[in-house]
């Protein structure tokens, strides 16, 4: 990598002097250092923009668990209800035939 990337620098330098008519390599030089502290600076932006979304991201699963543990309790007291009222019901069918039962 730091071949590749030394290869870009001889490249790009050869290229700016080349294109700009500069013929002192240090005006060269020094524009190209203005030029890759550009892109470390576009690349440091990318690199706060990524890390705000990763936070983002491990809060949106941090409240995905939360949600589906809800479910989860909401599920399981729906069960509760509908046993409660299965039991209510028969409760009531049980009454109901006791007072036939009383009334005959």
């Amino acid at each position: 990598l730091m071949e590749a990337l030394g290869k870009d620098y001889e490249d790009r330098l050869s290229q700016v002097a080349a294109s700009s008519g500069l013929e002192d390599e240090r005006d060269a030089l020094k524009e190209m250092n203005t030029s890759l502290q550009e892109h470390v600076g576009a690349l440091k932006e990318r690199c706060k923009k990524l890390e705000s979304i990763e936070e983002s991201k491990e809060g949106l699963q941090i409240s995905v668990q939360r949600l589906e543990s809800d479910l989860v309790t909401a599920r399981l007291k729906q069960t509760k209800y509908q046993e409660e009222i299965e039991q209510c019901r028969s409760d009531s069918l049980i009454r109901e035939s006791r007072l036939q039962t009383q009334v005959a």
